[in-house]
């Protein structure tokens, strides 16, 4: 309750002082009234004072009180847009997934080449965490595979035993971080994403395929867990396995022949990620299309991979009403000549630096942004168009921009108070001391290398 007023008193705060207050030279009213109606509503999801659905509603509303919509029906025509239907997506194939096996099928498939090292194990659990999260949202990727450690290795709450000790805290740490840097790797991956590529054709006119986005994008991320696990294996050191434990491992992953209905979500899955491919060719398999077309196969007669009961139980109505609200914000900053005006005033300086350090910077200040704000989608989505804006300054491509906003905005380092961090460390198996160890190296390579790397990718990936 005092949470939910302290953010009713900010929030209103913040709307009073733009709407009292006279805009700066070169700025329109209208336009430092979206200042108002934009940081109230960051306030109003940060603190969960209102459902996501009425914040929603309240930024339509607003925005056409400060005359940057002509009426509730134009504002609202946002609630159904390509991004909201790849949302509906993503909770389509968490759902279907996440009641078969073939999570556990894939662990099994990897731990015959890892024998005892603990290592390995711990190689193989990021990287199945990073597998699943390409394809679901990084909370259902870290919850199926937190639950598998958690179940094969008898963790129990703040109870801390000597066996394995360092492989536990290993994990703990690793699991949050390859869930987000996962579902970095493709549009479906995080809600996020595809909001982002919405933003990009908004504000910059570019177009981004499925293929283009996959061939940019995983290898910073895979980048990020591998060295994440390099760091990890040299400050914890995991300890191999014990031979009983292994044992319970062979045990646990081997779960008999395929069922009837894991080879046929299997079938859609493969189905669903080679159409979202062939979409790069086929202009009218576009990313929307196929997750209709996926949805219709799961509901099929004699397919049944999907009962309306799963999907209510799997879907997260908080993020699908989310990004609605966000695209209208999204839009009214376009409208309004705001990021125009922030290009002019606020980016300027960044204009005579070299374009490693303009990359560097922007990088970092996201990055410490999203380690004090635990939200990562707000973060991300806000960020896109002042990125944009600091590379149309600088001379960046837009692509480059709207995709260290995913990365930076996404993955969340050093502090527990991230849902995911939270879930993990409330285990009770590892210090900050250990995380911050093995993190703080990851963060500075992994800036140094999406400096040097990104700009390179997207050039291969947009020629000329």
């Amino acid at each position: 309750m005092t949470k939910r007023i302290v953010g009713i008193a900010i929030a209103m705060a913040f709307l009073l002082f733009f709407a009292l207050t006279p805009p700066p030279e070169g700025l329109a009213v209208p336009a430092w009234h979206v200042f108002g109606v934009l940081f109230s509503s960051v306030i109003m999801w940060l603190f969960d004072i209102f459902p996501k659905m009425i914040v929603t509603l309240y930024v339509c509303a607003a925005c056409v009180v400060v005359g940057c919509y002509d009426s509730m029906s134009e504002a609202l025509k946002s609630f159904m847009t390509s991004a909201s239907i790849m949302v509906l997506g993503s909770f389509f194939l968490a759902g279907m997934l996440s009641q078969t096996n073939i999570p556990l099928r894939l662990v099994g498939f990897l731990t015959r080449f890892t024998k005892d090292s603990g290592k390995a194990f711990l190689l193989v659990i990021l990287a199945t965490c990073t597998l699943i999260s390409s394809f679901c949202d990084d909370m259902t990727a870290a919850t199926i595979v937190y639950t598998f450690v958690v179940s094969l290795f008898g963790i129990e709450r703040r109870v801390v035993v000597e066996e394995n000790r360092a492989l536990r805290a290993a994990m703990m740490i690793g699991i949050p971080l390859a869930a987000y840097a996962g579902g970095c790797i493709t549009p479906v991956g995080a809600p996020s994403n595809v909001v982002a590529i919405e933003l990009l054709r908004a504000t910059a006119g570019v177009d981004i395929t499925f293929l283009q986005w996959f061939l940019i994008m995983i290898p910073i991320s895979w980048f990020i867990v591998i060295v994440l696990w390099a760091f990890l294996c040299l400050t914890l050191r995991p300890e191999p396995l014990d031979p009983a434990t292994y044992r319970k491992i062979r045990e646990a992953t081997s779960l008999g022949p395929w069922t009837a209905a894991e080879k046929k979500s299997l079938a859609v899955f493969l189905g669903m990620v080679a159409l979202w491919f062939a979409g790069s060719a086929v202009p009218i398999l576009s990313s929307p299309m196929v997750v209709i077309i996926g949805a219709i196969v799961m509901y099929l007669p004699g397919v049944d991979l999907m009962v309306p009961e799963r999907f209510q139980k799997i879907a997260s109505w908080d993020l699908f009403f989310l990004l609605p609200g966000v695209m209208v914000m999204a839009t009214v900053i376009e409208r309004s000549s705001l990021i125009q005006w922030l290009i002019d005033n606020a980016f300027t300086a960044l204009s005579g630096l070299p374009m490693p350090v303009t990359l560097f910077l922007a990088c970092l200040v996201l990055f410490l942004i999203r380690v004090f704000i635990p939200a990562g989608p707000p973060v991300t989505i806000l960020a896109i168009p002042a990125l944009i804006g600091i590379g149309a300054v600088a001379g960046i491509h837009p692509v480059t921009m709207t995709c260290i906003g995913v990365v930076w905005g996404t993955i969340c380092f050093m502090l527990p108070i991230d849902i995911l961090r939270a879930y993990t460390y409330d285990a009770g198996q590892f210090t900050v001391r250990q995380m911050w160890r093995a993190e703080v190296p990851t963060v500075l390579i992994s800036l140094a290398f999406t400096t040097f790397y990104m700009p390179l990718a997207v050039g291969l990936a947009f020629p000329g």
